[in-house]
């Protein structure tokens, strides 16, 4: 299976990720920070199937994680690790981090009898990048017992506490780590409005019954570098 992995700031680079799916003809995309017209217009544009959770509101628009894929989803599983409302009505400028809802969303894929099972999220975000904030730490406990309440899966998504922190540093601990160790950050410094930022916090973990070979980091995409990788079952 191929799988992409792309934090997309939401309609920022519609052409450049438009560009990184169609060159990367991709089984599987997991997205962060889309918009649900977005959304629905890349599942129209590739013939793909997916599925789409909102996480808050921008440009009046709700923006959330998305998976897709060429094949059909089954078992999607939506658990939120923050819900503050019921319904997300926030516009997120000026909105602090508790305001936006937290998810885990997974599905499985069958790809030549071979169920795959995909997870990302999008994790709240504090600054400075590799300080981990109180509410962070709330919310990953909540997002950890999640993530151990399933079996096997490959998980992807923007983490925002970069490698060296305690929270990535515990996934990592938990589930391979599949970004090489030699890549210093996933942010690309020609996009993202900060320049360079040392902090590896767009991630690509899997669980023992899958193995990621030829990762690949790609730039030119969003704020964020793309992840391309081939997934094997080892089981």
């Amino acid at each position: 299976m191929k799988l992409l992995q792309i934090n997309i700031e939401y309609d920022k680079h519609l052409d450049t990720v438009q560009n990184f799916i169609t060159r990367e003809n991709p089984d599987v995309v997991c997205m962060q920070e889309v918009l649900e017209r977005n959304y629905n217009d890349f599942k129209s544009q590739f013939n793909l199937d997916g599925a789409f959770v909102p996480m808050d509101i921008v440009k009046e628009q709700k923006r959330g994680v998305a998976i897709y894929s060429k094949y059909k989803l089954y078992n999607t599983q939506i658990d939120y690790y923050r819900k503050p409302t019921e319904q997300v009505t926030n516009e997120v400028k000026g909105v602090p981090e508790t305001h936006t809802h937290c998810i885990v969303l997974a599905a499985e894929i069958n790809i030549d009898d071979m169920m795959f099972n995909v997870v990302t999220t999008h994790f709240p975000v504090h600054y400075p990048g590799h300080e981990v904030s109180d509410f962070q730490k709330e919310c990953f406990v909540d997002m950890d017992n999640i993530l151990k309440k399933k079996s096997e899966f490959i998980f992807t998504g923007d983490t925002n506490c970069p490698r060296g922190t305690e929270l990535f540093d515990a996934l990592a601990r938990d589930y391979k780590d599949n970004i090489p160790q030699d890549v210093l950050t996933t942010i690309d410094e020609k996009i993202h409005r900060n320049g360079f930022l040392p902090y590896v916090i767009d991630c690509l973990f899997t669980t023992p019954e899958y193995t990621a070979t030829d990762v690949r980091l790609v730039s030119g995409v969003s704020d964020h570098l793309g992840i391309v990788a081939e997934i094997e079952k080892t089981v």
